[in-house]
């Protein structure tokens, strides 16, 4: 019976309302956080989110690098057949130019409160600087002429290159090895990154700038599509986003109109206080994250996190919007 069925469930009571005008998503909160959540709604005038790299033949461009040249001219790469559903044939090395590999965030594998943490030393080769006609004959120069090693192991490959899908649908009049979702903002100094499908455990947010790659030495660590991004020239901006959006007010409103298999730009409907250089909260935030990038015993960690949780709440509760 119905009343059977009822005795036996748990029902909680919330309340769905929507975060902008007419087919925006629904906050669905407990009765009464909505109230206290507004001030965060709207579109974020400082920043935005950025989509990392969408190369569709992870097996090519994702490579571990496996040998380096005694000069450093040339690193030995290796492809990743099991990285993707394309039949590349067996794993192969190639020697080629080290000039356009970039170390690249993964996942949410890769990512902690406040920390990136990869399991992999894999690169991302990242041929274009952008997807526009000037930048896309660049690459063929900068490809073909200055990285021959590079556009022959491309060639191995050309067949299934010419198939992607972005390649087909979105860049088929340029060279047949570009990559889409790239820009100048790709290769920013200082980017603040949370994954595409976090999960049920939260909504992880790091700082990434630099990694030191064998072969490479320190290069600008690269998103792929399954990450987003905030991109910034200097690390103090970085930092203080990155606390922001670790403190629990800002997870508990992206998570309460967002699957959590499926974010994107988290500043399409949701505003934050800007940083203050003046405001001691604001530089006191900065220098918490940036120790806890680097703090590794747990207790003291899980201490600085709660910290910067508590500021970034005291920064927002206080903040007024204009």
């Amino acid at each position: 019976s119905k009343q059977a069925v009822l005795n036996q469930i748990t029902r909680k009571q919330y309340e769905a309302n929507p975060v902008g005008k007419s087919n925006s998503p629904w906050a669905i909160l407990l009765p009464g956080e909505f109230e206290m959540c507004k001030k965060l709604i709207g579109r974020c005038e400082w920043t935005e989110g950025k989509k990392g790299i969408t190369c569709d033949l992870n097996g090519v461009y994702f490579v571990n690098i496996v040998n380096v040249s005694h000069d450093n001219s040339l690193v030995q790469i290796e492809t990743r057949p099991e990285a993707g559903r394309t039949n590349i044939g067996p794993k192969q090395r190639f020697w080629v130019e080290p000039t356009l590999l970039y170390p690249v965030v993964k996942g949410a594998a890769d990512l902690d409160c406040c920390i990136y943490n990869p399991k992999h030393e894999l690169c991302a080769i990242v041929p274009n600087k952008g997807i526009s006609g000037e930048l896309l004959t660049q690459t063929k120069i900068s490809v073909e002429r200055d990285n021959p090693n590079l556009f022959q192991y491309f060639k191995t490959f050309e067949s299934q290159l010419k198939r992607r899908s972005t390649y087909r649908t979105r860049m088929s009049k340029a060279p047949f090895y570009s990559v889409y979702n790239v820009g100048e903002y790709t290769f920013s100094p200082w980017k603040v990154i949370w994954p595409e499908q976090p999960g049920s455990n939260g909504f992880p947010v790091a700082v990434v700038n630099m990694r030191n790659i064998n072969g490479l030495g320190d290069k600008i660590i690269v998103p792929d599509h399954k990450i987003y991004f905030a991109e910034f020239d200097e690390p103090t901006l970085a930092y203080y986003l990155c606390g922001i959006l670790s403190c629990s007010y800002v997870q508990k409103f992206v998570k309460s109109f967002h699957i959590m298999l499926q974010v994107g730009d988290i500043f399409k409907f949701m505003r934050l206080p800007e940083f203050n250089s003046s405001d001691t909260r604001h530089k006191q935030l900065v220098s918490l994250v940036q120790e806890a990038h680097v703090e590794k015993n747990h207790e003291r960690r899980s201490y600085i996190l709660h910290q910067i949780s508590m500021i970034g709440n005291e920064i927002i509760a206080k903040w007024e919007p204009q």
